[in-house]
């Protein structure tokens, strides 16, 4: 607002400096804090999905394998 610019003209001005979505980088950044925390193993796989802000735990565990190859699980298995 003090800017004058709006949600998608901070993203399409995104785009065309790093050819990428900022959800996408947003969503890179949450997946590798999500990797933090999953292995330390001291919080549940739900919640890391509510400190990420993710308030369905099924949409984290998708979005984790699509970025990872693993579930949270799997995950935090083999960081052990």
């Amino acid at each position: 607002e003090v800017f004058y610019l709006s949600n998608n003209h901070i993203g399409d001005l995104y785009k065309e400096h790093t050819d990428s979505t900022l959800r996408s980088y947003i969503t890179f950044v949450k997946i590798a804090r999500a990797n933090i925390l999953l292995h330390h193993g001291v919080l549940k796989n739900y919640e890391i999905s509510e400190r990420l802000k993710y308030n369905n735990m099924e949409y984290f565990s998708k979005l984790f394998k699509k970025n990872t190859g693993m579930t949270p699980t799997e995950y935090r298995e083999k960081a052990q």
